[in-house]
């Protein structure tokens, strides 16, 4: 986990500009001059004072990030980590989004932000500070994967802060995530993790399938048919997910328990 943390150094959060009560006025007379007033970035937004632009990290990405102050109120990040027993079908797929959520969360930490980290099985709040960067990864890592998850807590997502969802959303009514999610006070990021397993299954095999979260066992031949048949559906599903979230707005990435989280990081933090 040192090693995986030591890898973070460089990344930076870059936030969708969100906009809020605060006006354009308000936004260019933030107090940017004090290190102590800045806990954040995001994209550079019309109307924003170029007295704010982060040329360091300009140089570093080749886009133009802000530096964000208290006065903007953005900086607050909750991430809903599905903890459900299907999460946890490999031992790779539970690690890859444990290690999601801790490199979120580490990267936000390190830029001052508040951070949430929030269960998806009980709607229980794991973590909630803006330091104590050890206590959130060990709560993470110590996390165990059970139950049934209840995606109606995500109907409790805030306005004006980003979202980080992690999940395999099986199940999933995307109606609870962005029941409360309009226009331009919000930032959703979906992470949709799966396991290589989950996508793709043999065919010519008597397989035992098991449902994690309830126990049933069901035997099945899996025929050339059964597998052509289970994989168009896997693909629907993973279609309906996209066109959900690009309808709302919101960032979706697709990943398996086979990916580096580093990968997936990137795209994340920068909101690609």
């Amino acid at each position: 986990m040192d090693d995986f943390l030591a890898s973070l150094t460089g990344l930076m959060f870059v936030r969708k500009h969100l906009h809020s009560a605060f006006d354009a006025k308000s936004r260019r007379n933030a107090r940017l001059t004090s290190t102590e007033d800045v806990i954040g970035h995001r994209l550079y937004a019309p109307g924003d004072d170029v007295r704010s632009v982060d040329w360091n990290a300009y140089a570093r990405t080749g886009q133009l990030h802000v530096r964000q102050s208290m006065e903007e109120g953005h900086a607050r990040l909750t991430i809903w980590l599905d903890n459900s027993a299907s999460m946890e079908v490999t031992a790779e797929k539970w690690k890859v989004a444990r290690q999601v959520a801790i490199g979120c969360a580490h990267v936000a930490l390190q830029q001052g932000e508040w951070v949430r980290i929030i269960c998806l099985t009980a709607g229980d709040v794991l973590y909630e500070g803006r330091g104590e960067a050890n206590r959130l990864v060990q709560e993470i890592l110590t996390l165990s994967a059970a139950g049934v998850a209840d995606y109606t807590v995500l109907e409790k997502i805030r306005a004006h802060e980003t979202n980080i969802i992690i999940s395999d959303f099986f199940e999933c009514e995307f109606i609870h995530v962005f029941q409360n999610t309009k226009g331009d006070s919000h930032d959703v990021r979906i992470i949709h993790i799966l396991a290589s397993a989950e996508m793709s299954v043999p065919s010519g095999e008597s397989l035992l399938l098991v449902d994690r979260e309830t126990g049933r066992e069901q035997k099945v031949e899996m025929t050339s048919g059964m597998k052509y048949a289970y994989e168009k559906k896997m693909r629907h599903f993973l279609l309906s997910c996209a066109e959900a979230c690009h309808s709302h707005d919101a960032m979706y990435i697709q990943g398996t328990d086979e990916m580096n989280p580093l990968d997936l990081l990137s795209d994340i933090l920068e909101g690609r």
